[in-house]
Formats: C-alpha cells, sequence, structure tokens
C-alpha cells in the first residue's frame, strides 16, 4: 500500500499533454462565456421590468389625471351651515 501520494498516470506525451490543456482553457472560457451570457440575461431582464413599471405608472398618472377632469366637471357647487351642538354620529336636533 502506498500512503500520503497518490499514483497517478501522469501524460507523458507532449500532445496529450498540449491538447489535455487546451481541452481545460477551452472549458474555463465556455464557462465565462455562460457567465456573462447569465449576466447579460439577467440585466435585459431587470431592465425590462423597470421600463414596463415605468410605463405602467405613467399610464395610471395620466389615467388618474383623466379622472380628476371628469371628477371636477361632476361636481355640485353648494353651501352649508354648521349647526351649533351636533356631533360627528348624533342627529341635530
Amino acid at each position: 500500500m502506498f500512503f500520503g501520494r497518490s499514483h497517478r498516470a501522469r501524460l507523458r506525451h507532449p500532445l496529450v499533454r498540449l491538447l489535455s490543456g487546451l481541452v481545460g482553457v477551452a472549458a474555463l472560457l465556455m464557462l465565462l462565456a455562460l457567465g456573462a451570457l447569465t449576466v447579460l440575461v439577467i440585466a435585459l431582464g431587470g431592465g425590462a421590468f423597470l421600463l414596463a413599471r415605468a410605463l405602467r405608472r405613467t399610464r395610471r398618472s395620466a389615467a388618474a389625471a383623466g379622472g380628476l377632469a371628469r371628477a371636477r366637471s361632476a361636481i355640485i357647487d353648494g353651501e352649508f351651515t354648521v349647526v351649533a351642538g351636533a356631533r360627528h354620529g348624533e342627529p341635530a336636533r
């Protein structure tokens, strides 16, 4: 039995070592590209979400402004008198 050191077979042929190194570098580059693509998709999704939310707010504010104009046109002008001694919830005498 051997303890302390792993006795893996080391690649001895220079072309096999070169090809395995190139495969490793290619794998790292693919992982880097995948990470960059993930960041790009998240950024575009977040931007689309913020844009949709901003557009929804402008539509709501435009609708609210139109509703306010309609509400102002439906106001009936009038006068009122405060009855002394009447409180909220109590009928006036």
